[in-house]
């Protein structure tokens, strides 16, 4: 979601007027005591004030108290903010078009009263992005009557803070929302945001690399929205046109753009990847496989950010999932296993690490199994929602002690055996059928990567079991600072902070690390992960999903899962329209028959594990 920047636009000064109104005093008293909590109402009651000195201050107050502050954001919605916002918005705009229409280049030029005018509108986008940056408002924020078209139209407006206040707004509103996406996309946006990417947009130019960086990013950034659900014409519309595809190909190829510009690229190119294997090869065709793989370990170039990493290897997992061709172009591209290997060894320690790290070391294991799963299958991708999964779920037996684990996975391979269900077999050439549940460590094996044979937890040795103090400092890591962020109403920040558990969970080894998976079975961390996955959001479901599959390696965190109701969130996601999310639900399902310890599911007699 899109933060609000360092400082909102510089408030004009003018004279304070006579006659002071309660309205004008909680302005005046909150500005100087700093009580801004409890004059939030006020405030919000000033914004359709006549006295715009009035209003310009309620509206600086207000883009410092909504500022990630979501108790304050909820206070000013449930009063009838956005509505007042977006009314205050288009009574401004009838002095700001006029002006704007007439003024070239990208400075606003005009009239005191216009300047006033502006600098009005920008703040109030400024209070209208602070509030929508909370997930749970931004639906809402959508709903207000006009503000959609409103905000779409201001991307073509030639005063350039306007649009990308506008930009950012929008961009908060259609992360994660297929219903305001649909609404921006009948709104027009897409014309503007594709003139935005290409730099043919109707303002001139900007001037500094930086402006025109900041342009392409949230042109991307509002592509990457609204290609994010499945369903999304935008998909389509944007294989349909080569110029885009190239365009966005080229910002994220090594060295073609800055960092955040390439991250949105990216996220492009794996959502438009996920639209069909048509698109996939497509892209493929287009050099984006292989703008991606340059990222990875490219000579005489600066290893990339882990954040920027992270998202070039999503769009890779994207790329390649269940795509005979695109896998073996990647797999055979010299170095690649080693190159994936040193990603993993590098980043060693989650608490030594930043979330960008955890976010790596989820998408490096991610590809690693989208890879694994291919190459262990001879090539060939899944058929597509699998009903193997939902069979060996159906157990639906407590842990009685799972098999041996390696790196916080069963060592096993659970595969589906092409039999009748009606007792003919139709066998395979090889005898065996398709692998549903395969463990990283297999995985790995079958690319090439070398896992870290130990990642160390709190110290560079975890042979030995965490000390109580690193104990308490690990539940205490978990309880009270990645739990609160996994409870976040803004998705992007609960993905965060899943990746954050999965590194602790998962990148580890050794007893620690086996100790450490333990102290995660805690009702409420394992009910949230749960109710993360139904958020809608793909990376946040994929992200809990990754989380709980190491989990159920833990006879412990199994029992706790299956009193959650594990089994119930899972099944919905077993016909979800994103394969990573549907292929990492049947590993979850799978998780919990391996570890119930049995070689045969007693409802499934289609479903074996063999050892691997």
């Amino acid at each position: 979601m899109v933060p609000s920047p360092s400082g909102c636009p510089s408030p004009s000064r003018f004279a304070p007027s006579p006659r002071k109104t309660r309205a004008r005093e909680a302005v005046e008293s909150s500005a100087q005591a700093g009580g801004y909590d409890e004059e939030v109402p006020l405030l919000v009651a000033a914004l359709p004030h006549k006295d715009a000195t009035l209003v310009d201050r309620a509206l600086t107050q207000l883009c410092e108290l909504t500022l990630w502050q979501q108790p304050n954001q909820r206070e000013v919605a449930e009063l009838g903010g956005p509505s007042l916002l977006v009314q205050l918005i288009k009574s401004r705009l009838r002095f700001v078009q006029h002006a704007g229409s007439a003024t070239s280049g990208q400075q606003f030029t005009g009239p005191a009263d216009q300047d006033v005018d502006v600098q009005a509108v920008l703040k109030a986008l400024n209070v209208l992005m602070n509030l929508s940056a909370n997930d749970d408002l931004a639906t809402r924020i959508a709903a207000v009557p006009g503000c959609v078209n409103m905000l779409v139209g201001l991307l073509s407006h030639a005063h350039q803070p306007l649009a990308v206040y506008a930009a950012r707004c929008l961009i908060n509103i259609t992360h994660s929302s297929p219903d305001a996406q649909a609404a921006a996309l009948n709104a027009g946006i897409l014309p503007p945001v594709v003139a935005m990417l290409l730099g043919s947009s109707p303002s001139p130019p900007p001037a500094s690399d930086d402006s025109y960086a900041a342009n392409a990013k949230l042109a991307c950034w509002l592509l990457a929205n609204l290609t994010s659900s499945h369903g999304s014409r935008t998909r389509e519309e944007v294989l349909a046109q080569p110029r885009v595809v190239a365009r966005v190909v080229h910002l994220a190829t090594p060295g073609s753009a800055q960092a955040p510009v390439v991250v949105m690229a990216c996220a492009v190119l794996a959502n438009v990847a996920r639209h069909s294997p048509r698109a996939q090869s497509a892209l493929a065709d287009a050099g984006a496989l292989a703008a991606l793989a340059d990222h990875l370990g490219a000579p005489g170039r600066t290893q990339p950010s882990s954040l920027v990493l992270a998202s070039v290897l999503q769009a890779l997992s994207a790329l390649v999932m269940d795509h005979a061709a695109n896998t073996a172009a990647l797999v055979a591209r010299k170095g690649l296993a080693a190159q994936l290997g040193a990603l993993l060894e590098a980043r060693t320690s989650p608490f030594e690490c930043d979330s960008d790290d955890s976010a790596l070391v989820l998408a490096a294991h991610c590809l690693v199994h989208v890879l694994g799963h291919m190459l262990c299958n001879g090539g060939e991708g899944s058929s597509g929602k699998s009903a193997t999964a939902a069979a060996a779920g159906g157990a639906g037996r407590p842990a009685a002690g799972g098999p041996d684990v390696v790196d916080g996975r069963a060592s096993v391979m659970v595969r589906e055996e092409q039999q009748a269900h009606g007792g003919g077999a139709e066998a395979s050439s090889s005898g065996q059928g398709q692998a549903v549940y395969i463990s990283l460590s297999a995985a790995a094996r079958a690319v090439g990567v070398e896992l870290p044979a130990v990642l160390p937890m709190l110290r560079k040795d975890s042979s030995e079991a965490l000390s109580p103090i690193q104990a308490a400092e690990l539940r205490h890591q978990v309880s009270h600072v990645l739990l609160p962020k996994l409870r976040s109403p803004n998705f992007r920040a609960a993905a965060t902070a899943a990746a954050c558990i999965y590194h602790l969970c998962a990148a580890c080894g050794g007893p620690a690390a086996r100790e450490a998976r333990r102290l995660m079975a805690d009702g409420a961390l394992v009910a949230q992960l749960l109710t993360n996955c139904g958020s809608g959001d793909p990376a946040l479901a994929l992200a809990c999903l990754a989380v709980l599959d190491v989990l159920s390696a833990e006879p412990m965190c199994v029992s706790v899962m299956m009193s959650s109701g594990w089994l119930q969130a899972m099944m919905p996601l077993l016909g979800h329209d994103d394969a990573l999310v549907r292929r990492w639900s049947e590993r979850a399902l799978c998780s919990l028959y391996i570890a119930s310890g049995s070689g045969k599911s007693p409802t499934s007699p289609s479903v074996s594990v063999m050892e691997h």
